[in-house]
């Protein structure tokens, strides 16, 4: 049985395949931190990130993504979008951010930046 989904859809045609891409790199790449990490989901609050969310920002702010990036947001509000839920790209990004600054805010040096980043 064939998996079929957006994803096969022409829009993500040149999609690329993370798996591929990991395990061709995967001796080259040495990790910075062996460390065991808990998964984030277990200390966030999801109505934190919503009442953050519907506050609406005064302050502009631009990003740039890479292409796969633009495919995984385009993909995520257009799923939403067939189920009749409104979500924006600004949405998923303010999302993704509160997210790490409430990690970032319980956990200061141990949070998942100071790990991502190794200071």
């Amino acid at each position: 049985m064939k998996n079929t989904g957006l994803a096969d859809s022409p829009l993500f045609e040149n999609s690329f395949n993370i798996n591929n891409k990991l395990s061709r790199n995967h001796d080259k790449i040495k990790s910075r931190n062996h460390e065991i990490v808990k998964p984030i989901n277990q200390e966030i609050n999801i109505s934190e990130i919503l009442n953050a969310i519907q506050d609406v920002g005064k302050y502009a702010s631009t990003c740039r993504f890479t292409i796969k990036e633009k495919r995984f947001l385009t993909e995520i509000v257009y799923l939403h979008s067939l189920n009749n839920f409104h979500i924006t790209v600004n949405d998923l990004i303010r999302i993704g951010l509160n997210i790490l600054l409430i990690n970032y805010q319980k956990n200061k040096r141990d949070s998942l930046i100071f790990k991502i980043t190794g200071l």
